[in-house]
């Protein structure tokens, strides 16, 4: 095989194009090109198509990970260092110590709601109330908008070091099933793992194939759901496994939801299901927040929720009590 004449002189010009490629890509990072995260689109009830930071504004900032999470500079904020809502623990567990891990999205978030009308820690209390000796400590592993692609990345970055006694999974209300805006998110997490440069073409060539605002506003999914019910299961096994190494206690919720939601959005009822199934499936201890929601409104007339899918702070006093019950009912001798 004849060798090539200057070796030397292909050495140079290859050192030379990836010298540039670095530089290009450092010059793009200075520039922050493309603002990817801060471009994420997501749907509406109405089946609109808004922006994550157009919708919440400073309250929230880009994360190259999770896509976006609270600022903790942000004046008045309950957030932490971590962006989400509440304090975090700090030190050891001392042996009086029960540390709940509350794992979802705006519900669990407690959206609409104060941090001490959460369902978390409206559990803490009734735990007190149980036992005034425990130190009861509650953290929120929860963000508006997120689906589980993005809580499963937070769990697997930071269970080990929370280490929590009770992990309660409140995942699929909505945001799971809602149509992706170009790409699932999935996909949105491997584009932004990529390189500036790989970024920056692969957002020039999307634009030769415009957004469907009008598939979508119809109530279609053009480009499937945020996350595919196969994959909503996976992540939820792999969180399921990984607070295992920790937990006593793990909780699965099936989201309520209000039956007009629930009639406008059949989808959401196969995410329920889903849940359903890996609880039986695992033989996990489990609350079926659906039917507990719609048995007591109709007992007692009393409205659950504050929108389309956000439970009200007597919602959230329902769930803590259910799951109060059902992690008393699995450590009973």
């Amino acid at each position: 095989m004849e060798q090539p004449k200057n070796p030397a002189k292909w050495t140079l010009i290859g050192f030379a194009i990836a010298s540039a490629l670095l530089a290009v890509e450092a010059t793009l990072n200075v520039l922050d090109i493309p603002a990817s995260p801060n471009e994420f689109r997501f749907v509406t009830p109405d089946f609109k198509v808004n922006e994550v930071f157009n919708e919440f504004g400073a309250q929230m900032i880009p994360d190259n990970e999770l896509f976006w999470k609270m600022d903790p500079e942000f004046p008045g904020t309950d957030a932490n260092y971590l962006g989400l809502r509440g304090k975090l623990p700090e030190g050891e567990k001392n042996e009086n110590t029960v540390r709940l891990v509350c794992i979802g999205d705006s519900c669990t978030f407690g959206a609409g709601v104060s941090l001490e009308e959460s369902y978390a820690h409206q559990l803490k209390q009734k735990l007190l109330q149980e036992n005034a000796d425990l130190e009861v400590e509650p953290i929120l592993a929860a963000m508006v908008g997120y689906s589980t692609y993005q809580n499963r990345l937070l769990i697997e970055k930071h269970v080990s070091e929370w280490n929590p006694d009770i992990s309660i999974l409140y995942c699929g209300a909505w945001n799971d099933g809602l149509p992706a805006v170009r790409q699932s998110d999935h996909v949105r997490g491997k584009i932004l793992a990529q390189t500036r440069i790989a970024q920056l073409i692969r957002n020039t060539l999307q634009r030769q194939n415009p957004i469907d605002f009008e598939r979508i506003a119809a109530g279609e999914a053009p480009d499937g759901p945020r996350v595919p019910l196969v994959a909503f299961r996976e992540n939820l096994e792999t969180m399921i496994d990984l607070c295992q190494a920790s937990s006593k206690s793990i909780v699965l919720i099936v989201p309520p939801l209000p039956e007009p939601t629930a009639t406008k959005y059949p989808i959401l009822k196969e995410y329920q299901t889903t849940v359903m199934e890996v609880a039986k499936t695992r033989d996990l201890a489990h609350v079926n927040a659906h039917q507990l929601f719609k048995e007591y409104s109709s007992k007692t007339g009393e409205q659950l929720f504050i929108d389309w899918v956000h439970p009200n702070a007597s919602g959230h006093e329902l769930l803590a009590k259910a799951v109060a019950n059902v992690i008393h009912s699995r450590n009973k001798p």
